[in-house]
């Protein structure tokens, strides 16, 4: 994935989830996603909708 300097990137859901989530298979992948994107200087957005999704996976029961 070529990332742009200044450019704006929604984070997914699912990215959030597994960058918490040691014991997920996709956790490396979404830790390194996040890391080369704060890195490259580019804008990660997070929608509302996101974050209440976010919460609500973490908070029913979902085992990180």
């Amino acid at each position: 994935m070529e990332l742009t300097s200044g450019a704006r990137y929604l984070v997914d859901t699912n990215v959030l989830i597994y960058s918490v989530d040691r014991n997920s298979s996709h956790y490396e992948a979404a830790r390194d996603i996040l890391g080369k994107a704060l890195g490259a200087g580019v804008i990660l957005a997070v929608a509302h909708q996101n974050l209440l999704e976010f919460i609500a996976v973490l908070t029913r029961g979902y085992h990180v």
